[in-house]
């Protein structure tokens, strides 16, 4: 399926259900550091086996693949744990931000779609993480409905990546942290409430098939002051943004490399 038009301060031109929102129990929202897993180093290195016959060699190839796997493993934990490293400043605020919280911001951004009792529950895992130049939040977001339009099933469930512009300022800490995190929640609550409207256009069970899907091409945006790609079909540009579909069928919305439409006031 692919979205349908979206334009205008709303990703979509037509109303939407009112929904309320559930987020895991009361904890800390979840936080953690970008990590690129490609510079674990254990790739094509090359091994010799010595054995004295065949039933040797297969041994010492599962041993070597063995110690293989767990040194990737300690490799991959020494990685996620030095990328965790750049959130550190910030759990003075991120130990005190709580889902309960991140509901009420949410519900503020996304009025007066959002309500207490809304038709459409909207369970939702996010989970945060800031980039190691901290110019940028990247959401993932597990999403489910569960009412209209998914049926009582919950029929619908999907993962929805936002990635967020990066900041202009050269001191990014200082404006995310300033007024007691205030900029950071903040973005936290927009990037989920932009994530949630994606889902619920997705889940239209009208009107979201294109006739002919379009082509798959290599998307480049900037993940804070780095440049990833993904290969996609874009869905949509609205607002400098990209609104594209991965090959794992997941929704992203990243930052356009060129200029798009600017936004209404």
């Amino acid at each position: 399926m692919t979205l349908m038009t979206l334009a205008g301060s709303s990703l979509a031109d037509e109303p939407l259900p009112r929904w309320s929102l559930q987020l895991p129990a009361d904890a800390p929202v979840q936080f953690i550091g970008v990590a690129s897993l490609d510079e674990d180093g254990m790739a094509g290195t090359p091994m010799m086996y010595p054995a004295p016959n065949a039933g040797g060699l297969v041994v010492a190839i599962l041993t070597h693949s063995l110690l293989v796997d767990s040194a990737r493993r300690a490799q991959r934990e020494k990685l996620l744990a030095a990328a965790n490293a750049v959130v550190a400043p910030y759990r003075g605020v991120l130990d005190g931000f709580g889902h309960p919280e991140l509901r009420q911001r949410v519900h503020r951004r996304a009025s007066p779609m959002a309500a207490d009792e809304g038709e459409l529950v909207v369970e939702s895992a996010p989970m945060f993480a800031l980039t190691q130049d901290e110019k940028a939040i990247v959401l993932d977001n597990l999403i489910t409905f569960r009412g209209t339009p998914a049926g009582p099933q919950g029929v619908y469930q999907g993962i929805v990546r936002v990635v967020s512009d990066p900041a202009k300022g050269t001191e990014p800490r200082s404006d995310w942290l300033a007024g007691g995190g205030e900029r950071l929640k903040d973005e936290c609550a927009r990037l989920v409430a932009e994530s949630i409207e994606m889902a619920l256009l997705d889940a239209r069970p009208a009107g979201v098939v294109a006739p002919a899907p379009p082509a798959q091409r290599t998307v480049r945006y900037d993940e804070g002051g780095t440049e990833r790609m993904e290969r996609a079909v874009i869905v949509r540009q609205h607002c400098g943004r990209l609104i594209i579909r991965n090959l794992r069928g997941h929704l992203m919305s990243v930052p356009a490399k060129s200029a798009t439409a600017s936004c209404p006031p």
